[in-house]
C-alpha cells in the first residue's frame, strides 16, 4: 500500500527511513541469519524423540509404497524430509520383522536408525528441507505483513520470525509442527487473497496450500470453520467481489457471490480430496496385499485390542470396563472418545471416500489425543490443564517478542495509529484473529499438553500481526520511535546467546533456560537431543560410574556412552529387551537424568509425589524380597521377578523425588541434569521408614 510507505516529516530522522530504503536487504539478512542459526545448531544435536518415527516412515513410504507406519501423521512432511535420503545406501530391517508386520514404527525405527546406517548423515540431510521450508514460510509471512503494514512491518515480522528461539528449535527437526504452521499460514494468506479477488492463479495457490496442509497435520480441519465464516461474511456483508485478472468483472449481488463462493468451496474440496488420493498412489489399502478390513498391519494405541480373535480374561475385563462390551472392532474402539467425529470417519471408511491410511490416521488421532502424560509446574496429569499453553507461551517466549506483541495490541485500541484498512486488510486481520482464537481454544480444551510446538501456527500469525507496530517508527518522540528497534535488538541478543540450545529456551520470568525443567518437560525442554554433549561430558568428567536415565529414541551407545541405565524409555526396552547397558544400581556416583525423566515420565502417577506411606511400602517389599532370598525358595520365579521390578520402580521414583528437591550440580544443554551423589546422600535418600520394619516383614512374608 503506497500510502503506508510514503515519506513524512518525521520519516527522514526515524528508523523508518533506514528500513524503507533497505528492507529487502534486511529481510534477506534476517532469513540468512535464521537459517545459519538453525543449521549450525542442529549439527550438535542427536535424534529427537519424534524424529525416529518420521524418518523411518518417510523412507519406508518412498521405498515400499506401504503407508502402515505413523498413522497419526499424514505423509507429506515425512516425504519431503526423507527425499534427500533416497541417494543413500541405507540398510533396511527385513520385512519379516514383527515390528514391520504390525506397523510398530518405534521398534522398526530402532533397528533402522543404527549402524551400519550413518544416523548423523541421515539427520543432516533430512533436517535441511525442513529448514528451507521454514525459511520459505518466513518470506511468506513477510509478504503478508508487507501488504498489511508496509515495508517496516515486513522487517519487524521477519525479525520476530527468523529470530524466534522456539521456531528455530523446531524448524531444524524432522517433525510436522513447523510444516503445519507454514501451511496454515499459506492457506489463510491465499484464501484471504481469493476473497479479495477471484482469479485462476489465486484459486490454484489456495488449492495447493490447503492440500499441503491436509497432507501434513490432522489438525487441518480446524481451519475449515474459519474459512466458512469468512466466506459467508464475504457473501452477505461485503461489497462487490472482483473476479478475473485484467478484464475483471464484479459480483454485485449476494446471489452471484453465493454461487461463486459455492463453486470455490466445491473446487477447493475436490482439490484437497484429489491430493490426498494422489499422495497415497490412488490406492485405498494402506498396505497392498493385506486382507480387506484387516488392522493387523496397523499399530494400535494402548487400550485398543483386536477382538476378531479369542480374548484373554485381562483384555476382556479391560474392554468391558472401558467400553461396556467386548465386541467393538479396532476402528470402533479408536473413535470411541469422540462419537460424532467417529461416525463421520466410519461412514467415510464404509464408502472408501478417502484412503484407508488417512482415515485410520484420523481415527488413531482421536484415540491417542484423548489421554496423554503431561507435566506442568511440579504436577503430572493425563487430562491436561486449560492454562498449560498460555503459561508455556509466557515463559518460553522471549520478553522482547512479548513486548512487541503487547505494543501491537495497544496500537489496535488507538485509532490514530491504525492504517486505513482496505478490504484485504479487514479480511486478513479477521482471518488471523479468528483462527488464532479457535486454534488456541482447541488447544486449551484438549489433553495434548506436550509442548509449545503445538502453538506454532498461532505464533506465526502473531508475528505477522506484530508488523502492525510499524507506525511507532514514525513517532515524533525518539524514545517511542526507537522502542521497537530496541526490543528487536534485545531479541537478537537473546537468540544468539541461546545458541545452540534453542529447544529448552526460557525467558527471565523463570530465571532463564537453567530453570526450565522445573516448570515444563517433554519437547519444551528435553526431547533426547543432547546425547553428543552428554557423551563428551562423561568422557571428561567421570570415571565410568555414571548412571543414566535417558528420555529419547536415540541410542546412547551410538555416541560411545558407557554407563549403567535405568530401564527407560519403554520403546527402547521393548525393542532391545532392556537398557543399552548394565542395569543401574542406586549407589553413590554421577547420575545423568533427562529432564523429562526427572519429572516422572514412565513412573506411575501415584508414585510421583513421594510420601511416608510409599516409603513404608518400599521398605516392606524390600524386606519381603530379602526373606525370599534368604530362604532360597522360588527366588527366580516370574512372580519374584515382578516384585523385584516393582521394588526397583519404587526406589527409582523415590530417587527422582529426592533429586527434584535437591537440584542438579550441572546441566547438559539444559536438558540433561547431572547429580553427583555422595554415599551419605544415597543413605539419606533411601533411609528406611521410621516405623520398625520387623512387623511389616513378617506380614509381607506371610502373604
Amino acid at each position: 500500500m503506497p500510502a503506508r510507505d510514503a515519506p513524512t516529516t518525521n520519516q527522514t530522522s526515524s528508523p523508518h527511513a533506514f528500513i524503507r530504503l533497505y528492507h529487502r536487504q534486511l529481510i534477506t539478512l534476517l532469513a540468512v541469519t535464521g537459517v545459519l542459526l538453525a543449521t549450525s545448531s542442529m549439527r550438535s544435536k542427536s535424534l529427537t524423540y519424534d524424529e525416529l518415527s518420521h524418518l523411518t516412515a518417510g523412507v519406508t513410504y518412498w521405498r515400499t509404497g506401504d503407508f502402515r507406519m505413523t498413522p497419526d501423521h499424514p505423509p507429506l512432511a515425512e516425504l519431503l524430509a526423507t527425499a534427500p535420503l533416497l541417494t543413500m545406501n541405507l540398510e533396511m530391517p527385513p520385512p519379516e520383522s514383527p515390528f514391520w508386520q504390525h506397523g510398530f514404527v518405534w521398534g522398526y525405527g530402532r533397528l533402522f536408525l543404527d549402524r551400519p546406517n550413518d544416523v548423523d548423515a541421515m539427520l543432516a540431510r533430512a533436517r535441511l528441507p525442513m529448514v528451507l521450508l521454514w525459511c520459505a514460510g518466513g518470506l511468506l509471512a513477510c509478504a503478508w505483513s508487507g501488504r498489511l503494514f508496509g515495508k517496516a512491518g515486513a522487517v519487524i515480522t521477519a525479525t520476530l520470525y527468523f529470530l524466534s528461539p522456539n521456531l528455530i528449535a523446531h524448524a531444524r527437526l524432522v517433525t510436522t509442527d513447523v510444516p503445519a504452521g507454514v501451511f496454515f499460514l499459506a492457506s489463510l494468506f491465499s484464501f484471504c487473497a481469493l476473497l479479495e479477488r477471484i482469479t485462476p492463479l489465486r484459486t490454484l495457490l489456495a488449492a495447493l496450500a490447503l492440500s499441503a496442509l491436509f497432507l501434513t497435520k490432522f489438525s487441518a480441519p480446524l481451519i475449515v470453520p474459519v474459512l466458512v465464516a469468512l466466506t459467508l461474511a464475504r457473501v452477505l456483508f461485503s461489497g462487490p467481489w472482483p473476479i478475473g485478472g485484467r478484464a475483471q468483472k464484479e459480483l454485485n449481488t449476494r446471489a452471484r457471490r453465493a454461487v461463486a463462493a459455492g463453486s470455490l468451496v466445491l473446487s477447493l474440496s475436490l482439490a484437497v480430496a484429489t491430493s490426498i488420493w494422489a499422495i497415497f498412489g490412488f490406492q485405498y489399502a494402506a498396505s497392498p496385499g493385506t486382507p480387506p478390513n484387516s488392522t493387523d498391519h496397523f499399530v494400535k494405541p494402548p487400550h485398543v485390542f483386536e477382538t476378531s480373535r479369542k480374548l484373554t480374561d485381562d483384555v476382556s475385563r479391560e474392554l468391558t470396563d472401558r467400553y461396556g462390551r467386548t465386541d467393538l472392532s479396532v476402528w470402533q474402539q479408536l473413535v470411541h472418545p469422540s462419537p460424532r467425529i467417529g461416525r463421520i470417519i466410519l461412514w467415510a471408511r464404509d464408502y472408501s471416500l478417502l484412503p484407508e491410511a488417512y482415515l485410520y490416521g484420523l481415527a488413531y488421532t482421536v484415540q491417542s489425543t484423548s489421554v496423554r502424560w503431561s507435566f506442568l509446574c511440579g504436577k503430572v496429569s493425563e487430562n491436561g490443564s486449560w492454562y498449560y499453553f498460555p503459561f508455556a507461551w509466557s515463559i518460553k517466549t522471549p520478553l522482547a517478542i512479548i513486548g512487541v506483541l503487547l505494543l501491537a495490541l495497544a496500537l489496535t485500541t488507538r485509532r490514530r495509529f491504525r492504517p486505513s484498512p482496505d478490504r484485504f486488510t479487514t479480511i486478513s486481520i479477521a482471518a488471523m484473529l479468528l483462527f488464532a482464537a479457535l486454534y488456541l481454544l482447541s488447544a486449551m480444551t484438549g489433553n495434548l499438553n506436550l509442548g509449545l510446538r503445538h502453538l506454532i501456527p498461532v505464533q506465526i500469525l502473531l508475528f505477522v500481526l506484530g508488523g502492525s507496530t510499524a507506525p511507532l517508527l514514525l513517532h515524533a518522540r525518539k524514545l517511542v520511535s526507537w522502542t521497537v528497534p530496541a526490543l528487536l535488538a534485545c531479541l537478537a541478543f537473546a537468540t544468539c546467546t541461546a545458541w545452540p540450545d534453542y529447544l529448552p529456551f526460557f525467558n527471565s520470568f523463570v530465571g532463564g533456560s537453567k530453570n526450565g525443567w522445573k516448570y515444563l518437560a517433554d519437547s519444551n525442554v528435553d526431547w533426547g537431543q543432547d546425547l553428543p554433549a552428554l557423551a563428551k561430558y562423561l568422557r571428561q568428567e567421570t570415571s565410568g560410574d555414571a548412571r543414566v536415565a535417558y528420555f529419547g529414541t536415540g541410542r546412547p551407545e551410538y555416541y560411545g556412552i558407557r554407563a549403567s541405565y535405568f530401564a527407560i524409555p519403554y520403546e527402547a526396552c521393548q525393542v532391545d529387551g532392556g537398557p543399552p547397558g548394565p542395569l543401574a544400581d542406586f549407589g553413590p556416583g554421577t547420575y545423568a537424568i533427562s529432564a523429562t525423566a526427572l519429572q516422572g515420565w514412565a513412573v506411575p502417577y501415584e508414585y510421583f509425589d513421594w510420601t511416608d506411606e510409599l516409603t513404608e511400602i518400599q521398605t516392606r517389599l524390600g524386606a519381603h524380597l530379602r526373606s525370599i532370598a534368604a530362604a532360597k525358595e522360588g527366588a527366580a520365579g516370574p512372580q519374584v521377578s515382578r516384585l523385584i521390578a516393582e521394588w526397583r520402580l519404587l526406589r527409582y521414583a523415590r530417587l527422582l523425588d529426592a533429586l527434584r528437591k535437591r537440584g542438579p550440580d550441572h546441566q547438559i544443554g539444559h536438558s540433561i541434569l547431572i547429580f553427583k551423589l555422595s554415599p551419605a546422600e544415597i543413605e539419606q535418600i533411601f533411609a528406611p521408614a521410621k516405623k520398625s520394619a520387623q512387623a511389616p516383614r513378617t506380614q509381607t512374608s506371610g502373604k
